[in-house]
């Protein structure tokens, strides 16, 4: 293998593990910068969706002060109940590059920081389609 190419490997594997990285937009795919990283348009597209439905009438905020027993519960096991998608959308968006502070108790997540960063993430989308 070249020096080249052990550079070029080295250097993608130590940005693996930055949030701002993203292989795909290195490989040309369509992205849009938002919160300090390059974001595959696709990946966006999925985010602002989990945003709608964390956010839709604040079912996040109580979402984030349940237990899962709580959800399960309150929406009867139902997927498409908003208190189950709410809690799913949190999960995805936890795994997401959305900028916000990750809590290690969920409890003390800021529903605050997450709705800001969503509403972030759709006016970067925005200016990005113009």
């Amino acid at each position: 293998m070249s020096k080249t190419a052990i550079a070029v490997f080295a250097l993608m594997a130590a940005c693996s593990n930055a949030i701002a990285f993203s292989p795909s937009c290195m490989l040309g795919a369509k992205c849009v910068k938002s919160q300090g990283t390059s974001i595959p348009s696709k990946q966006v597209l999925e985010m602002m969706e989990r945003c709608d439905e964390f956010t839709r009438s604040g079912t996040g905020r109580q979402v984030l002060r349940m237990s899962i027993q709580e959800i399960l519960q309150r929406s009867g096991g139902n997927p498409s109940h908003p208190i189950y998608t709410a809690y799913y959308a949190f999960t995805e968006l936890h795994e997401s590059p959305l900028a916000f502070k990750r809590q290690s108790l969920v409890e003390n997540t800021s529903y605050e920081q997450i709705a800001r960063s969503c509403r972030q993430l759709n006016l970067d989308f925005e200016n990005w389609v113009k």
